[in-house]
């Protein structure tokens, strides 16, 4: 369960217009708006995010999961729809198979994740072959800023190279870099592997 002030923070309907407006733009540049994709969003929160790739991919299901089942319920009261289902998981283990999805995101959850390169072993793991990795948060530079720590509380100070570097490990190839100094901005390809990724055990 996240900290009261931490919930408060990402909660924050401010956060909901940087992403649509921001974070989230360069997605419709690598992915096609009309393909019909399974989807996996990892920390979905209470559904801000999830709208917005409801609204971007239109054809596509979307499995939202979070770690917080409280966040699950906000976000199951926020969105009716039939092109999405909200799961309790951990980012670093979850219960899917092998394969299962065309698209799996993670939004401003890897800081939150202190286990975040069992939580990129994961995605690569139930994500298909030529399927996409996007990943966005802010990284090191930006969580070491006194303010934001009092309120984000991050576990894990990660940065751009490290993110990369584990990704093409777990075979996911880096496809595009859109970071800037404080936020990272990722796209890979899962590219076939000789052997498939396994869980890295807690």
């Amino acid at each position: 369960m996240m900290k009261m002030r931490v919930k408060l923070a990402v909660n924050n309907p401010f956060w909901d217009a940087v992403l649509g407006s921001t974070m989230l733009r360069y997605l419709d540049q690598e992915i096609a708006s009309d393909e019909r994709l399974t989807v996996l969003e990892i920390g979905c929160g209470r559904g801000g995010t999830t709208e917005i790739l409801l609204n971007l991919l239109p054809n596509s299901f979307i499995t939202a999961v979070d770690i917080d089942d409280e966040q699950i319920r906000l976000a199951e009261h926020r969105i009716r729809s039939n092109r999405v289902e909200f799961m309790v998981e951990h980012a670093a283990e979850t219960s899917f198979e092998d394969a299962m999805f065309d698209l799996v995101t993670e939004f401003n959850t890897l800081h939150h994740v202190l286990a975040w390169r069992k939580a990129i072993a994961e995605a690569a793991r139930v994500l298909k072959p030529g399927g996409y990795f996007i990943l966005a948060g802010i990284n090191r530079r930006g969580l070491t800023n006194a303010l934001f720590r009092k309120f984000v509380s991050p576990k894990s100070l990660i940065n751009t190279v490290e993110i990369i570097e584990e990704a093409a490990r777990q075979g996911l190839k880096i496809k595009k870099d859109y970071s800037h100094s404080h936020y990272m901005r990722l796209v890979f390809r899962r590219v076939p592997l000789r052997k498939k990724p396994k869980r890295i055990a807690f």
